[in-house]
C-alpha cells in the first residue's frame, strides 16, 4: 500500500475574496474533516468486524484497531490501527500481519503440558481426541506440520480501499462545494 494524497484546487470568481475564504476555511473544511473521521470510524469497525467474525480469537487485535487524528501544518493526518499499539503473540512477535495475508502454522516445536486422553497414554494412531491438561503423567512434542492453514483475512486491504473511496468521495462533494462558494 502506497501513502494516498489528496489534493483539492480552489480557483476563485465572483463573490468577495474574504467571505469566499471564511467559507472554506470555517464551513468546508470543518465539514470534509468530519467527513473522513467519520469514514475512518466506519473503516475502523468494518475492520473490527471482520476479525470478530473470523471464527479466530481475534478481539484483543479487533480492540485495538481505532482511528486516530491529529492536526499539522500541513493538514489533517489521519490513521487505523497504530502498529505499535497492536498486540503481540506469546512469543512477542506481530501477527496482525499473518492473519492479513493468510498463513500455515507449523509445529511449535514445544512440549505439550502434562495430561492425557481421557486418561490414556498418547497412541499415535488416534487422532481428534481432546487432550486433558493436568489429568495424566504424559506429553509429547508437537511435531504436527500439517495444520489448517489460516485463510488470508485481507483486513488491512479492506480498510484502505474502503476509507479511500469514502475520502475521494468526500473530497469530490468537497470540489463541488467549493465550486458553488465561489459563484
Amino acid at each position: 500500500m502506497t501513502k494516498q494524497i489528496w489534493t483539492v484546487k480552489i480557483t476563485k470568481t465572483g463573490r468577495p475574496p474574504v467571505d469566499f475564504i471564511r467559507k472554506v476555511t470555517v464551513d468546508l473544511q470543518r465539514e470534509l474533516q468530519n467527513e473522513i473521521f467519520l469514514s475512518a470510524e466506519d473503516t475502523a469497525q468494518i475492520m473490527q468486524s471482520i476479525l470478530m467474525s473470523s471464527g479466530y480469537k481475534l478481539d484483543k487485535l479487533a480492540n485495538a484497531i481505532k482511528a486516530e487524528f491529529s492536526n499539522t501544518e500541513h493538514g489533517l493526518i489521519g490513521g487505523i490501527g497504530k502498529i505499535a499499539d497492536l498486540p503481540k503473540s506469546d512469543k512477542g512477535e506481530d501477527y496482525w500481519e499473518a492473519f492479513n495475508a493468510g498463513f500455515k502454522p507449523g509445529a511449535s516445536g514445544t512440549y505439550v503440558p502434562l495430561g492425557s486422553f481421557g486418561g490414556e497414554a498418547p497412541d499415535s494412531n488416534k487422532s481428534g481426541g481432546h487432550w486433558d491438561v493436568g489429568a495424566g503423567n504424559w506429553t509429547f512434542l508437537d511435531t504436527n506440520q500439517t495444520k489448517k492453514p489460516i485463510p488470508p483475512l485481507s483486513y488491512v486491504d479492506i480498510g484502505y480501499e474502503t476509507l479511500a473511496r469514502h475520502i475521494s468521495k468526500a473530497i469530490d462533494k468537497f470540489n463541488k462545494e467549493l465550486e458553488a462558494a465561489a459563484k
